[in-house]
């Protein structure tokens, strides 16, 4: 009789979309709430019995809140009605796009003004010391981005030779990149703007970029996810505007869009990566394609592999420029290396004084016993990197080993690794970084003078224990699989309403998503281009709108 219901309440591509969006979503939460409880000390562990009973029961629920997610799925807002107006009107047109651009960049400039004062000369973190290092020394690695390498650290030098300080090159380097961060927004702004999206929507698109806490805090950080972010957020306008007129850009803005392209990919290694994966997906799709978004398609392939080559070339020639060494094999190892330390953790004692020998050749036991389910630094820091390069086929043969031995550990070390991209009931993938990390030397010192403490403790606030604790369900919103989450759904409303262009950007987040399943950890600056872009993302799947494939022509209702 059950089987009878379901199969009725969810006939027809209309009920079966909602059906599996919801089911998708239930089933990870489940499997996601069993996973923090093994990780704050419950007897409770994921199972392959356990997996299938939470299976089950993802069908059932999602059975039984069909209407919520049929709603979800199929919810929208009519364009914004301007007097007279046709797409390219006296507002939506160039003109008034650059008024609202305008606009746009100097409220938004302004309005992180009093975080860079918070934080005053800024916040010198993540991995500005070995950048900076690099700058003092000239001995460069391709570990970390050259080109931001040169921005960060290089700037630091040269300023002080103007100013006589380092903390104005601090300065001046949070002040350059919130200039870029604040355009890119106001870019993406000012296309809501064309689109005609409704005024609530802009309005609400524009006070998350101003007021959400974590974009300024990243704005004045010293990590090349923010540049990196600026770019990817203004790229992925640029497609869904491909995207709205149906056709690829032609001449200049063609031009213009694969140099940007071309700099995004160099200022994250991953980068080039999501963009290829991109590539193929495109080129695979316009070939089976016979209808309209074929050409475009293609079109985008196209422009996707010559941007990626462009990269390549630079980047090539940044390297030999300044002789930089090659980055560590460790930093591509970070899932074999949480795989075998949570073996060592949960498994230890089971191993053979052999396995046992073998394992801390590689990482000593030290290293093993500091695994953290959510982050792979304390442990991959300790991998022989030189011994892994000398013979890799050893290294991955005690790793197949052990997977044989401990399959259900090396698949939970990997999920627990990756919540923050699946699980929105949230862990610690809001993590910031409000203190400042070591200084190279003696001799090159920055100190942190806040010009408003109060408003630092503000933004400091925002942690996972106090999220929780205080906003247990706005909190949602500032852990990273919320968005995550944002830009599947605007995938399966695409798939649904059959919107094939709208796919497009959705493709490029979901690639450079699946390359953070490989990388340390989930957190908010490698999520950082995600998060900005998910209210363009939104404000596109959520409109009543069709595709036209003749730009400035109204849209269908």
């Amino acid at each position: 009789m059950l089987r009878g219901a379901l199969k009725n309440r969810i006939k027809g591509r209309e009920s079966l979309l909602p059906f599996i969006f919801g089911a998708l979503f239930i089933f990870t939460e489940l499997s996601g709430l069993i996973l923090r409880l093994h990780e704050g000390g419950h007897d409770v562990s994921l199972s392959l019995c356990t997996l299938s009973l939470f299976l089950a029961a993802s069908f059932l629920l999602s059975f039984l809140l069909l209407p919520f997610f049929t709603g979800l799925l199929s919810c929208g807002f009519e364009l914004r009605q301007d007097a007279g107006a046709s797409r390219v009107s006296a507002v939506s047109g160039s003109r008034g796009r650059l008024r609202i651009f305008s606009v746009c960049w100097a409220l938004l400039f302004i309005s992180y003004i009093p975080c860079l004062l918070a934080f005053w000369p800024g916040l010198y973190c993540y991995d500005i010391s070995w950048q900076w290092q690099m700058a003092i020394s000239g001995d460069y690695f391709t570990h970390h981005p050259l080109l931001h390498t040169f921005m960060s650290g290089g700037l630091f030098e040269a300023l002080y030779g103007i100013f006589g300080s380092y903390e104005a090159g601090l300065v001046c380097y949070c002040i350059l990149q919130l200039l870029i961060l604040s355009a890119s927004l106001a870019f993406s702004l000012s296309f809501l703007w064309k689109w005609r999206i409704r005024r609530g929507i802009f309005l609400a698109a524009l006070a998350f970029y101003a007021f959400f806490p974590f974009i300024p805090v990243l704005g004045i950080s010293t990590t090349k996810d923010v540049i990196f972010g600026s770019l990817f957020l203004a790229v992925i306008t640029c497609i869904s505007d491909m995207a709205m007129s149906g056709r690829l850009y032609r001449g200049m803005k063609l031009l213009a869009f694969i140099l940007l392209l071309t700099l995004m990919e160099l200022f994250r290694n991953n980068g080039i990566h999501a963009v290829v994966f991109s590539a193929a997906v495109l080129l695979t799709a316009g070939a089976l394609r016979k209808n309209r978004p074929r050409r475009l398609l293609l079109g985008l392939s196209l422009s996707f592999l010559l941007a990626s080559g462009l990269s390549i070339a630079a980047s090539g020639a940044l390297k030999a420029y300044v002789s930089a060494a090659e980055g560590s094999i460790a930093e591509m190892l970070s899932v074999p290396c949480q795989q075998l330390a949570r073996t060592y953790v949960e498994h230890g004692e089971e191993l053979s004084e052999e396995e046992r020998e073998e394992l801390f050749s590689y990482i000593p036991e030290e290293g093993l016993a500091s695994y953290k389910y959510y982050v792979s630094d304390p442990v991959k820091a300790r991998l022989d990197g030189e011994k892994v390069s000398r013979d890799p086929e050893a290294f991955f043969s005690l790793w197949l080993r052990l997977f044989k031995k401990y399959p259900g550990t090396f698949l939970a070390s990997f999920f627990a690794n990756t919540m923050g991209l699946w699980y929105f009931g949230g862990d610690s993938s809001c993590y910031l970084s409000y203190d400042y990390v070591s200084m190279p030397d003696e001799d090159h010192v920055i100190r942190e003078e806040s010009r408003i403490p109060f408003l630092r403790s503000f933004y400091t606030w925002f942690t996972d224990e106090n999220l929780k604790k205080s906003l247990p369900v706005i909190s949602r919103i500032f852990y990273t699989s919320f968005y995550s989450w944002a830009v599947l759904l605007t995938a399966f409303r695409a798939i649904e309403r059959k919107r094939t262009e709208e796919l497009v950007p959705c493709l490029l987040c979901i690639s450079y998503m699946l390359t953070l399943l490989l990388g340390p950890c989930i957190t908010v600056r490698y999520m950082f281009g995600i998060i900005i872009s998910v209210p363009i993302l939104l404000g596109i799947s959520f409109s009543e709108m069709k595709v036209t494939g003749i730009e400035g022509e109204k849209p269908n209702k």
